[in-house]
């Protein structure tokens, strides 16, 4: 494997990752009530 495929390949689990933890993120705050605020 070149040193160019490692990197693309680097590169793009590098983007999975990140897509996949900013939905993580996205989701989480949809599921708290009333955009999250701990107030009674």
């Amino acid at each position: 494997m070149s040193c160019y495929m490692k990197l693309v390949t680097w590169i793009g689990w590098l983007v999975l990752c990140g897509a996949w933890s900013a939905s993580a993120l996205h989701a989480q705050e949809l599921t708290l009530p009333d955009g999250g605020s701990t107030e009674p």
